[in-house]
């Protein structure tokens, strides 16, 4: 049986993701996932670009402890704004970004995690099980490349 990890890094490898009910269940599954792994690990990560088109370099995935609904702050990985003016100001969750934004967020997945195991390791928590979960994800995406 194919698990929502499956999909993403199926769906990732893909020259154009389909975006459908699957893969909107699955990106949910993902955000529940990584806020929970943040929390943990409350390690920052400044991801990959995500924005479209000439504007890509304006958003990024980025984990940190985000203000969002104008509640305390929590860590999670959300899209945010990177202009320099805007302070990481979190946009989306993975799941609730617009069809063409989340196609690039699955593409980006595997830089997203090698980059997230490599911050894990620079601040010595990669012995934790969350650590070791991410460090896991991140050999999954980018074994499963190809």
């Amino acid at each position: 049986m194919e698990t929502f990890i499956d999909l993403l890094v199926k769906r990732g490898h893909a020259a154009e993701p389909h975006v459908d009910q699957e893969l909107e269940r699955a990106l949910i599954r993902l955000d529940v996932m990584l806020e929970a792994l943040a929390a943990e690990l409350q390690v920052e990560y400044f991801g990959p670009e995500v924005g479209l088109g000439a504007g890509a370099n304006v958003y990024r995935l980025v984990v940190r402890a985000h203000e969002w609904d104008g509640l305390k702050q929590a860590w999670s990985a959300r899209v945010c704004t990177a202009l320099p003016h805007a302070g990481w100001r979190a946009a989306w969750t993975l799941h609730g970004a617009s069809r063409l934004r989340k196609r690039i967020i699955v593409c980006c997945l595997p830089e997203f995690f090698h980059g997230y195991a490599q911050a894990i390791l620079a601040a010595g928590k990669a012995h934790t099980n969350a650590g070791v979960r991410v460090l896991d994800l991140a050999r999954r995406f980018r074994v499963e490349r190809g």
